[in-house]
């Protein structure tokens, strides 16, 4: 069986063993969400889950940064574009905690990276990043009782599998998928 051939504008290949090595050292996005979701308690409600994602975002903007610092330049603008919707989100659901009347979570001053981060393993990374995001949001859909709070979740939600879809396509190629939206409003 012939492997699938790389997308020539790929300047890094992305192995299966490279993400096998990166898959090792979970980002912190997924070790923030993992711990929070279990130390949850169910009678806390929406904004408990809110806040979850509120860390989740936190972790992922740290971890952009630090990625984002050993792209190639044309990758490097993209994951800038992603960081400042991550700010975005961030920014959102800081809204969203304190309209639930919870206190919205804090940044820690630093995160674990997901071990060394090189021009090699940075594309790998991204690909976990959002991975990791995504499954937050995902996790969040199920937990949510708030229409508000659901619709900007399952917002959030498309808005990340999509960014997991261009990097997994290319993290060192600015891709943009041409999936329709999943929430359309009218008139």
């Amino acid at each position: 069986m012939s492997r699938p051939r790389q997308p020539d504008s790929l300047s890094v290949p992305l192995s299966r063993r490279s993400l096998l090595a990166a898959a090792l050292v979970l980002p912190s996005v997924a070790v923030v969400a993992r711990t929070a979701y279990a130390a949850q308690d169910p009678a806390e409600g929406d904004a408990a889950v809110v806040n979850t994602l509120l860390a989740v975002e936190h972790a992922a903007i740290y971890d952009l940064a630090a990625v984002g610092a050993h792209l190639p330049t044309v990758a490097r603008d993209h994951t800038r574009a992603r960081y400042d919707e991550h700010r975005v989100h961030r920014d959102e659901l800081i809204d969203q905690v304190s309209r639930l009347g919870g206190t919205p979570a804090v940044s820690e001053p630093a995160y674990r990276l997901p071990g060394p981060v090189s021009a090699g393993s940075a594309p790998a990374t991204l690909v976990l990043v959002e991975q990791a995001v995504v499954a937050a949001y995902h996790d969040a859909l199920g937990r949510l009782r708030d229409p508000a709070a659901l619709t900007l979740c399952a917002a959030y939600f498309v808005h990340e599998a999509r960014h997991l879809a261009e990097s997994r396509l290319g993290a060192t190629k600015v891709v943009r998928v041409g999936l329709a939206d999943a929430f359309v409003t009218g008139a």
